[in-house]
């Protein structure tokens, strides 16, 4: 979970390997788009070498990175669409030299019916990811600034909600965290130095420390936190 409250795409599908060799090979130099026709005719992409991002164009034409995809991780070409209002200015871009495998629809239908076991790992792999989606996307939705960075950080907290303090390897920049919960950064600024003054979290270049009963309370507290 915390891989995608910080930007990462997690899922693979192992069981996919094994037929490589049946999918159309893409190679992508580094900055190069994945063609719109190829995202809107293929199923799943799986990364064999690189590095990828999905990459948002805001309506006055800066970007973000929404998910960045490393290698052996797969996805559905159409990959975020069915969750964000940003379904017609998104691309998949290669950050670094990337060789992509895309299958289409009928392929990996064919190979499920051939294989129990990718057929198995296929049904988790596909709850998981509309979960986990859903719940990146819902950091952003009908939520003030101050509680998208609260559900953000409480939500990273997961394995440690017991604890009195969460500490969390975390070496996302103040832009990049701004970019992931769709805030100015300036604002974002502000709510983190307020964090910091009332001992709630810090951020270094490295990691999070979280003061869990303190975050919960302000959560419980009608997300006040000026």
């Amino acid at each position: 979970m915390r891989g995608i409250l910080m930007g990462e795409f997690p899922f693979a599908l192992p069981h996919l390997e094994q037929y490589l060799n049946q999918g159309e090979e893409i190679r992508l130099f580094s900055g190069e788009k994945l063609d719109q026709s190829i995202i809107g005719r293929k199923f799943l992409l799986y990364v064999r070498q690189g590095k990828g991002a999905c990459v948002i164009t805001r309506p006055d034409r800066t970007t973000f990175r929404f998910l960045t995809m490393g290698e052996k991780i797969t996805c559905f070409s159409n990959i975020i669409t069915p969750y964000t209002e940003y379904s017609q200015s998104w691309d998949i871009t290669a950050l670094e030299n990337t060789v992509l495998i895309a299958f289409e629809k009928e392929q990996v239908y064919a190979f499920l019916k051939e294989d129990p076991a990718l057929a198995e790992e296929y049904m988790e792999f596909t709850s998981v990811y509309h979960t986990v989606m859903q719940r990146r996307v819902l950091l952003t939705a009908n939520l003030t600034s101050s509680q998208r960075v609260l559900t953000w950080l409480y939500g990273l907290c997961a394995g440690c909600y017991d604890q009195k303090t969460c500490e969390i390897p975390c070496a996302l920049n103040q832009q990049e965290i701004a970019d992931i919960l769709l805030l100015h950064i300036s604002t974002c600024n502000k709510i983190f130095a307020w964090l910091q003054t009332n001992g709630v979290a810090v951020k270094t270049k490295s990691r999070l420390c979280i003061d869990v009963p303190k975050l919960r309370q302000y959560i419980m507290n009608d997300w006040k936190i000026y």
